[in-house]
């Protein structure tokens, strides 16, 4: 089937628009190319005890952001909180059961920051308290999963 140009043409300009608007009306980057890149910066991976280490470092300097009201600062500990618990159950010391849990811990994790990230970027300064502590909350439940497991 053929369509006309008088069709296509529209259409097609369209898609450009929408797809240039979501990336603008979600501030100055694009979440999708972020998502894209990701699988790419995998060499950046940390071992699981380095992640843990920099996911409760990342998650400190978040609270002290937002108690300082510098919701901007977010974005940056946000990407590197994410990157901390990518291999979190990749520590071969953890059994069947706690790794299962760890996934579990460390899906949520990411929901909780992307959430926080979010508020933080508009600038909603009592969601992202919200927001913080119940990720605070899953990550102290994340951390007794790792912490209870030997450490090589």
């Amino acid at each position: 089937m053929k369509f006309p140009e008088s069709v296509l043409v529209p259409a097609f300009a369209g898609m450009i628009l929408l797809a240039a608007g979501g990336a603008a009306a979600h501030g100055d980057h694009d979440h999708a190319a972020e998502k894209q890149a990701a699988p790419a910066d995998s060499a950046k991976a940390l071992a699981p005890q380095e992640g843990m280490k920099s996911l409760l470092i990342h998650l400190g300097l978040m609270e002290k952001e937002i108690g300082a009201g510098k919701l901007d600062a977010i974005h940056d500990h946000s990407e590197a909180l994410a990157a901390s618990v990518r291999d979190l159950d990749k520590d071969a010391s953890l059994t069947a059961e706690r790794k299962k849990r760890v996934q579990g811990y460390v899906k949520n994790v990411l929901k909780l920051n992307d959430k926080l990230h979010h508020s933080a970027e508009e600038k909603n300064t009592e969601q992202a308290r919200k927001d913080l502590a119940k990720l605070q909350a899953q990550v102290r439940l994340l951390d007794k999963q790792c912490a209870a497991s030997p450490k090589p």
